[in-house]
């Protein structure tokens, strides 16, 4: 027997998984609008069944019960309407916000992206990075700009570095084997020829770094870059369980 999937949906504030019929996420409350209409759209079902069934009262039954239901189904109604023009107002709103949000980044990036391209074209790779990891504090989103991915191997490689002397003891070595295999999985070649020389310049101590502390063999490392290409990064559970079954000297 076949049995259906429950539809799924992200939260937009948390980013949580829950049912997409909940008309609320519960994790942290924020509302769901497919969910919210579908039970807004369930109660106005029950109202049209209530009515129906108050339709089929007797002469005998229409008294003080009778006024007392149709008081009560008045009422369900403004409030459903209530909420329905909430959902609506409320997914206006958003929509309204998210548009505006959008363009303005729009020309933000048409002023930003020629000055961060500038400073790679001349070389000037720490001073990218710097403005480049400002403006992602800001909020801004760069994922449109074309040396996006040399900014993010830049950065790769500042952590691994700075692990290299931090992370060094037992408690702290998992961070430096993620560090290090994160820059191993660099791919430089669509790179332009100096920006690629650049990273593998400073590549090159990670790499032997990670060889002589770790001394992993091919498959684990494989499957390594397996998971990097498939997750996009190094899961820090995976290497403290590597780490575990194949205990190093710090």
């Amino acid at each position: 027997m076949n049995k259906s999937k429950k539809k799924t949906t992200h939260c937009s504030s948390c980013g949580g998984v829950f049912d997409a019929v909940l008309p609320n996420c519960p994790f942290c409350g924020t509302m769901n609008v497919t969910g919210a209409e579908k039970q807004y759209m369930d109660r106005l079902g029950d109202i049209h069944d209530n009515l129906r069934e108050l339709s089929d009262y007797s002469a005998a039954e229409t008294g003080r019960q009778a006024r007392k239901t149709w008081r009560w189904l008045i009422l369900a109604v403004v409030l459903l309407l209530a909420v329905g023009g909430g959902i609506f107002l409320h997914n206006e709103m958003r929509e309204k916000a998210y548009l505006a949000k959008e363009k303005a980044e729009f020309f933000w990036q048409k002023e930003a992206f020629p000055e961060l391209e500038a400073l790679f074209e001349a070389g000037q790779y720490e001073e990218l990075l710097r403005l480049y990891e400002q403006y992602t504090e800001e909020g801004h989103s760069l994922w449109d700009f074309q040396y996006y991915r040399f900014c993010e191997y830049m950065q790769n490689l500042e952590q691994a570095e700075h692990s290299m002397t931090d992370f060094t003891d037992m408690g702290l070595l998992k961070y430096l084997l993620a560090d290090e295999l994160e820059v191993m999985a660099m791919d430089t070649s669509k790179l332009p020829e100096e920006a690629g020389a650049y990273l593998e310049q400073r590549r090159a101590p990670v790499t032997e770094d990670f060889w002589q502390r770790f001394q992993m063999n091919n498959e684990d490392f494989q499957l390594f870059m397996n998971e990097y290409k498939e997750l996009g990064y190094i899961s820090y559970s995976e290497c403290e369980q590597y780490l575990k079954d194949h205990p190093v000297n710090p």
